[in-house]
């Protein structure tokens, strides 16, 4: 709906109108450019805020995503705390794990590839004890 109502920008040639019609059912579109309704961005605040909320200092590319996704960001960089860097996950591993027998490639950094099958998901061993160095 957002789409058709442009505000994600208008595609070169414009939106085919009697389609952009049928999807908006009578709400109309936006005029101009997409950005100029909003408020303007306090950087300083945001980024006061932002180190506040997930306890640590944050660079300029974390304080505008923190603009752009104010709900998603803040969950993101607990999970980057607990987990590291997750911006190598593949998007629907990062959003639904893998299932058994998946396997994909994780880029860690230029030249390195990591190939990561998952094979099972075992239970606890029972009767067992963990093994034990003296």
């Amino acid at each position: 709906m957002e789409f058709f109502e442009g505000r994600l920008g208008e595609p070169p040639g414009g939106f085919p109108e009697k389609l952009q019609k049928r999807v908006l059912r009578g709400r109309q579109p936006m005029t101009g450019r997409p950005g100029a309704t909003l408020p303007p961005a306090d950087f300083d605040a945001t980024k006061a805020d932002l180190e506040k909320l997930i306890g640590r200092r944050v660079n300029d590319r974390e304080i505008v995503t923190q603009l752009l996704y104010p709900r998603v960001f803040p969950e993101y960089a607990a999970q980057e705390e607990k987990y590291s860097d997750l911006s190598v996950l593949p998007t629907p591993v990062f959003f639904y794990g893998m299932e058994t027998g998946e396997e994909v490639s994780i880029d860690i950094e230029r030249g390195k590839t990591l190939i990561v099958k998952y094979l099972a998901v075992g239970g606890p061993a029972r009767g067992r004890q963990p093994n034990r160095v003296l």
